[in-house]
């Protein structure tokens, strides 16, 4: 059975390690849900929109992987 997974990161910090785990994923049986380069631009967007968006993607997730780097 296929796991969906969706990875949050402080943006631009985390996106090496994000990309480093998405490659280990693609060999197991995972799907990644979370932003990619077809994924669209929700910098503009306010909190509550961006909430709305990630709160979909997130709660569909069977794992999510927080990455917490040492600038937040």
């Amino acid at each position: 059975m296929v796991k969906r997974v969706f990875i949050s990161y402080k943006f631009p910090e985390g996106i090496r390690y994000r990309d480093r785990l998405i490659s280990m994923l693609a060999e197991g049986s995972y799907n990644y849900l979370g932003e990619h380069e077809k994924t669209r631009n929700i910098s503009h967007m306010n909190d509550a929109g961006i909430g709305s968006i990630l709160s979909d993607m997130i709660y569909s997730t069977d794992i999510t992987v927080i990455l917490i780097s040492p600038n937040i």
